[in-house]
């Protein structure tokens, strides 16, 4: 039970790829789990709404990620809640709040942005992310924000080179999806307290904002959200094609000329070259046969 005897409220956020309707085709999801307030459930041996909560958590986290004889449903990630997993699986919406006003850091602001209720209460959930937003989208960055973005960013590119696959990984690598992503969620930062349609979970949007807003060319905007497309398109035929959580170009020269046959190009005689095919799955522009 929450305030005044009424049922305790509980919602689920998804994050990242899942709150920017992007999923990949073998995503797995992040969640956040909040429920409205401490207090007691009213059965006949009463335990703590935490209590509750945390079993409710732990079932259906079990319930989507259980595997049977036709797989499970999706791989769940719950470290962006406040305090990872050293925090309570379902916090209460105050102990959020108080947490990110004072121990809140820029990699949360930034998860944030991909931020959208999808189960459970969700006018919880909208009520818990405009109480938010104040702190998600402040009125400037200051030095330790712009400083945490470039930290958060060296630290990707560094592990993508120490795994030697900066030049294969589409996610990662060098002027990759990740790159994009932190260009625009670093504009939605800088400039969404003043423009609030640059509030938006999803990155395509996002860049069309942007230019209505007067923050990107259309040039810019073209280029950003062809070579988006482009590189997210790579990543779901990735994907399809192993089966996997993968973001690597392969190494072989057939499997490179059949990613760029499911990319659309070339067809029967006109099939490309396996050098021809790593050029054109290397460089997002390139025409479809």
């Amino acid at each position: 039970l929450g305030p005044a005897g009424r049922p305790a409220r509980f919602v689920i956020l998804g994050m990242g790829k899942l709150g920017g309707r992007e999923l990949n085709y073998s995503s797995d999801i992040d969640l956040i789990l909040l429920c409205e307030s401490e207090g007691k459930t009213d059965g006949q041996r009463p335990i703590s709404n935490s209590e509750f909560f945390d079993q409710l958590a732990r079932e259906i986290v079990r319930l989507i990620t259980e595997m049977t004889e036709l797989g499970s449903i999706y791989r769940v990630d719950l470290r962006l809640r406040p305090e990872g997993r050293r925090g309570r699986m379902v916090p209460t919406v105050q102990s959020a709040l108080d947490y990110y006003d004072v121990r809140g850091r820029t990699w949360e602001r930034q998860a944030y942005i991909k931020a959208c209720p999808v189960a459970g209460d969700l006018q919880l959930g909208h009520d818990f992310l405009q109480r938010l937003s104040p702190w998600i989208y402040r009125r400037y960055l200051s030095r330790a924000d712009i400083s945490g973005f470039k930290t958060l960013k060296r630290r990707i590119e560094r592990h993508a080179q120490r795994q030697g696959v900066d030049d294969r990984d589409v996610k990662t690598g060098h002027g990759g999806i990740r790159d994009i992503e932190f260009v625009i969620q670093f504009l939605q930062l800088l400039n969404g307290a003043d423009m609030p349609a640059l509030q938006t979970a999803n990155t395509i949007e996002a860049i069309a904002q942007l230019e209505k807003v007067g923050c990107l060319s259309n040039l810019e905007r073209t280029l950003l959200e062809d070579n988006y497309s482009f590189l997210r398109k790579i990543e779901h035929r990735l994907q399809i094609m192993f089966d996997l959580q993968t973001h690597l170009l392969p190494e072989s020269h057939d499997e490179i000329r059949k990613l760029a046959l499911r990319m659309g190009y070339g067809n029967g005689a006109d099939e490309p070259s396996p050098n021809v095919a790593l050029t054109i799955v290397s460089r997002p522009g390139s025409s479809a046969a």
